[in-house]
């Protein structure tokens, strides 16, 4: 009994905790959503596993373009010119073609990813001070606070966005053009077959459940994942600082230090290279518009307070005339 009683301590005890557990414990969540977007590289995986993740992230980019981007796509053509129609159709069709984009990335660049994990790995399982690795653990408790908060956010968005569905609302326009009586949809969206017999109209509702889930998911969990990898190089490069700043009290081992510091810094350098990618994603988002002399954007939005701004003056000089 005493003996459990120590052991249930020993785990709840932080500072006792083996590197391999700090590892599971820092990238824990993150790699539980690569393994969700089949984007985690497993170790010494074999060509069968490697060619099924690959199927893997292949059968979610397909049900994300399959069941979201082209049926919204298609609508958006039918809808076109009417603006509430089309503010309702972008407003989730482009983050979902942003998801989309992270992902075709992410894929594209999955060895780099399973590199930086790799270099991760290393870095909470090599031996280091305590020092070191409270101040590890410091930016791991953010990352990790970060996913698990943006994994239940998303989770959040997609039940609330679909579950007016089941009672006959949605948080949209409804219209005559894409909404077939009968079959109502939480996203805007045409159609090339019959979805109005039960069985076919609840699996295509699910089809659009999955498609947004994982749509949702990438659209969080990507920039929770650089955010991440930010975090452990800021962690590391104060760790580098900390063994710089106090280099020169130990001379004996001051060559040996230094040549480990210095390859240390040589590894954060060529995983910052791979960072610069996150903040390429980051800034795709931002949206594309024409301005006026890049002086102000022209959007619907400036449309409107230009107008309202021109009809207040317009009113002020003929009460003036008069």
């Amino acid at each position: 009994m005493n003996t459990s009683i120590q052991q249930s301590k020993l785990k709840s005890d932080p500072s006792v905790t083996s590197p391999s557990q700090d590892l599971d414990w820092a990238i824990g969540w993150n790699r539980i959503v690569l393994q969700i977007l089949g984007l985690w590289t497993y170790p010494k995986q074999s060509l069968f596993i490697g060619m099924l993740s690959h199927f893997h992230t292949a059968l979610i980019a397909l049900s994300i373009l399959i069941f979201v981007i082209l049926p919204q796509s298609v609508a958006l053509i039918k809808v076109w010119g009417r603006a509430a129609l089309i503010i309702d159709n972008i407003a989730l069709n482009l983050p979902v073609m942003a998801a989309e984009f992270k992902l075709l990335v992410l894929w594209y660049k999955k060895k780099d990813v399973a590199s930086i994990f790799a270099t991760i790995s290393q870095n909470w399982l090599e031996k280091k001070s305590s020092h070191e690795r409270d101040v590890m653990i410091k930016y791991a408790k953010v990352s990790r606070i970060l996913m698990i908060c943006g994994s239940i956010g998303s989770i959040e968005c997609v039940t609330l966005y679909h579950a007016p569905v089941a009672f006959n609302t949605v948080m949209r326009t409804i219209n005559n053009i894409t909404d077939i009586p009968g079959a109502l949809f939480a996203i805007q969206s045409v159609y090339f077959y019959d979805v109005t017999p039960p069985l076919i109209y609840h699996l295509t509702v699910l089809s659009q459940i999955i498609g947004t889930a994982f749509a949702s998911l990438l659209y969080t969990g990507v920039d929770v994942l650089f955010g991440m990898i930010i975090a452990h190089l800021c962690g590391q490069l104060e760790n580098l600082s900390y063994k710089l700043e106090n280099m020169a009290n130990d001379q004996k081992s001051f060559q040996n230090v230094l040549k480990i510091t210095q390859q240390k810094h040589c590894s954060l350098i060529r995983s910052d290279e791979f960072s610069q990618i996150g903040f390429l994603l980051i800034h795709a988002q931002r949206p594309l518009y024409i301005t006026f002399g890049k002086f102000a954007p022209v959007t619907l939005n400036t449309f409107a307070k230009v107008l309202k701004t021109s009809c207040g003056w317009v009113s002020v000089l003929l009460a003036m005339k008069n």
